[in-house]
């Protein structure tokens, strides 16, 4: 008991001491200029905003939060979009860098909440470095504030967040890769590489099986190992040049903007994420020398280890939650495979490890009287349109055309839905049981879901 609490004392101890603050800065400035210029501006330009959020009026909403809504008032949308692209870019000025923080992860988080079609990991992952943000003094260094407010340098346990979260990231992709008989037998990177435009610079040499064996194994090493070499201090240096090397091959080769390129800004700020791991090194201290001098003042203020527990008993249950949430799917009866039925794989990191492309019909009728189908791509934008391949997304879609029926003067409508789905290329297969019943069929959270297929050779 003495030892725990020795090992205990050390670690809150740990937690608690200043640090350079450098790498923290670099970040926040990146971090801010992706998400306020290319992703936020970007999306703008690009209609990619006005596709996923104004052009339908469908949005699934998250199993217990359907409060979370677009405003009825388009002007209102895009006010907190603006609202959302400005404090990204505050956060970037370090100018009123804890008000910023705090307004973009909320209103982010909230972009994010509105649909669950939208899911990604990338999404969710920077959700969390807007809370990451807001909780440290990322603008001690090279930023407004810092030039008129005296701020406390960082602890390190502001940059430990940024680096354990991180570390989840891979570690979990990589043991969902590990546990995936597709993956193993290199799929989908069969079906990517073959997709290559011609025009791509890497169509010749990829666009075999094994290349897509090659590609399937190197990924899965790659995220187990990342963790592991970040962890010690003699291979930290080795795991900063793959995760590079990693984040930059995905973007050229694998999802470049040539091969629709459907990870967005996430390879960009991937390789940033590797300036949070040099705050030990020595080029550290070069960068300082270089910049430092030109750049925005630091913060001179010490601050003394802190005796509170507060901090080390918050980080075991941020730990323990990150450690449990990707496998809690093993909590819902009869969900062999969460990458067939979607249970359980959002907050999982499992993205990008299945190729899917679904068939979904829905028909509108009342009892005793034969079903019509409905039109519904009128409902969906081009990013809702992997719907049929997620049960919950169905059964949310299912029940909004049955309302929008009952409100056209159809009296105690019935939907009923048919899915079907193709999972890295296999032929189609139904995922619901012949026709859902809306009156039968409810989405209970970890209860057995009596309609959704299961498949014994996914």
């Amino acid at each position: 008991m003495t030892k725990l609490n020795t090992y205990f004392h050390q670690f809150k101890t740990n937690l608690n001491t200043d640090i350079n603050g450098l790498s923290l800065a670099i970040f926040r400035i990146g971090f801010g200029l992706i998400l306020g210029l290319r992703e936020g501006i970007g999306s703008l330009l690009s209609d990619k905003f006005y596709t996923g959020y104004m052009s339908t009026l469908f949005h699934a909403p998250y199993p217990g939060l359907a409060a979370i809504t677009l405003p009825t008032s388009p002007y209102v949308t895009y006010g907190l979009y603006f609202i959302l692209i400005c404090s990204s870019l505050f956060i970037a000025l370090g100018l009123y860098f804890r008000v910023s923080s705090l307004i973009f992860f909320l209103t982010y988080t909230y972009f994010f909440l509105i649909d669950y079609n939208f899911y990604n990991n990338h999404y969710y992952l920077i959700c969390l470095f807007g809370l990451f943000l807001f909780l440290s003094n990322a603008h001690s260094r090279w930023s407004l504030d810092s030039c008129r407010l005296k701020i406390d340098p960082p602890k390190r346990w502001h940059l430990f967040l940024f680096q354990f979260q991180i570390c989840v990231m891979f570690f979990y992709a990589g043991l969902a890769k590990l546990t995936s008989i597709n993956w193993l037998n290199a799929e989908p990177l069969k079906l990517w590489v073959k997709n290559f435009p011609k025009d791509h610079l890497f169509n010749t040499l990829f666009s075999n099986d094994y290349s897509a064996y090659l590609l399937s194994y190197s990924g899965l090493l790659v995220d187990l190992s990342i963790p592991f070499l970040l962890l010690f201090k003699k291979t930290r240096i080795a795991g900063i040049y793959v995760m590079i090397g990693f984040h930059t091959f995905n973007y050229v080769v694998l999802f470049s903007p040539l091969n629709n390129n459907v990870i967005g800004s996430f390879s960009i700020l991937g390789i940033l994420c590797a300036i949070l791991f040099f705050e030990d090194i020595t080029i550290r201290t070069y960068i300082n020398k270089i910049l430092a001098s030109f750049l925005f003042k630091e913060s001179k203020n010490k601050n003394l280890p802190t005796k509170s527990f507060l901090i080390p008993l918050c980080f075991v249950l941020f730990f323990v939650i990150q450690v449990c949430v990707p496998f809690r799917y093993l909590l819902s009866k009869n969900n062999p495979n969460p990458r067939w039925t979607e249970i359980g794989r959002s907050f999982s990191w499992m993205d990008f490890t299945t190729h899917k492309i679904s068939r979904l019909d829905i028909e509108i009728g009342q009892l005793n009287t034969r079903p019509k189908k409905v039109t519904i791509s009128n409902d969906l934008s081009k990013f809702q349109y992997h719907i049929g391949a997620i049960p919950y997304s169905t059964l949310q879609l299912l029940k909004f055309k049955t309302k929008q029926a009952e409100t056209s003067g159809i009296k105690n409508p019935l939907g009923y839905a048919k899915a079907s789905v193709s999972l890295n290329g296999r032929p189609l297969r139904p995922i619901t049981n012949s026709f859902l019943n809306l009156d039968r069929a409810e989405w209970i959270p970890f209860s057995n879901q009596l309609w959704i297929r299961h498949y014994n050779d996914l």
